[in-house]
Parts: structure tokens; sequence; C-alpha cells
């Protein structure tokens, strides 16, 4: 599937918006048509290395995380769904859940999705299910990695079913995709401490 993403290529970087290809989903798998999306700090912070580990730690460790496309914060239709996909069917709205999960290990199995290992690798190239990437360039063919393995800079990105959250069809989407990142956040931050 053919889509344009936002992409950047490095630290201190500009932000691009290039032309990119999106693989169909393999199992477990769906591709999100995003509607709306957030540009959160952290995006900020992943241009100029300042993230969590910092850029130069991924690169002393050999990670290559760059290019990536950006966004965490979003809301979108589901597009297409991948065999073993039941929690959203086609025509969906979604929410993004920007801490990746398994939704399988014993963490997530008892609610504590923010401690599953799959959320220790958002840094990390590839998809959750397999750790292959479904983007590249349409340029080059260069594969790209996605900010919390979401990608919602792009128009379709594919991503891990359990990546998403069925909302109602009629809830706002420019809504949906702020409560995605920023209002969890904040509505953590103030009522967990």
């Amino acid at each position: 599937m053919k889509s344009r993403a936002g992409i950047i290529h490095g630290v201190d970087q500009e932000w691009q918006v290039e032309d990119i290809e999106v693989d169909d989903p393999k199992v477990g798998e769906l591709i999100v048509e995003w509607k709306a999306a957030g540009l959160c700090h952290s995006d900020e912070h992943l241009v100029t290395g300042d993230m969590v580990p910092p850029a130069d730690v991924l690169e002393l460790m050999g990670i290559d995380f760059f290019p990536f496309i950006g966004g965490h914060e979003g809301a979108g239709v589901v597009a297409e769904i991948g065999p073993g996909v039941t929690s959203v069917a086609v025509g969906d709205h979604v929410s993004a859940s920007f801490v990746p999960s398994c939704g399988k290990c014993r963490y997530c199995s008892t609610g504590r999705q923010n401690l599953c290992n799959a959320g220790a690798g958002t840094f990390v190239g590839g998809m959750i299910t397999d750790g292959t990437s479904r983007h590249r360039l349409s340029s080059d063919g260069t594969e790209l990695n996605m900010f919390a393995k979401l990608g919602t800079f792009s128009q379709y990105s594919c991503v891990a079913e359990s990546q998403v959250i069925k909302v109602a069809n009629d809830f706002p989407l420019e809504a949906v995709a702020m409560v995605s990142c920023g209002v969890a956040t904040g509505w953590g931050s103030a009522t967990s401490r």
C-alpha cells in the first residue's frame, strides 16, 4: 500500500514528508488509516536525541533507530486486518496505544501492560509481532522504524492488534487522538500521585 509519512532521518534533522510503502498485515496485525495525530514533545526529544535511551546510547548499542516515522498520539480507521485479528474490524475507529504491549505475558494478563517487555522495545526496530519492518521508503526501499511502533505521522501504518483500542465510531477522532497520549499522561500524573 502506498502512503505518505513524516520521517526523520537522524538527530537534528528536519522532518521530511516522503512516499512510503506499507506491507500487508501479518498474523495479529492491522493497517490503520490515521485521521488525526498529535505532535507531542516526545517527538521533539527524538529529533534532538534527548530521548530515553539517548540516541548516542542506542548507537553504541548498535541499534539503528533512524530513519523513523514519527507520531504516537493518534486516532484513525481500521483499513485492513491480518489473520487472527479479533478485537477490531475494517471500518472500526481506533485510538493509538502508545505503550506497546504483547497482550499475552503475565504483566499484560494482569492489567499491567506498562511493564510488558514489548514496551521496552519501543526504540528497537520492527513490529512487536515478529521484529521485522512493514514500512519502507518508496525511493530506495530503506526500512523504516516507527515511534512507539505506531507511526501516526503516516497516512497508513501497520501496527499490532494490541496497539489499538476500539472506540465508538461517533467519537470525534481529533479528541480521541489527544486522549491517546496527552490526556492519559496528564490524568495518570494527576490521579496516581
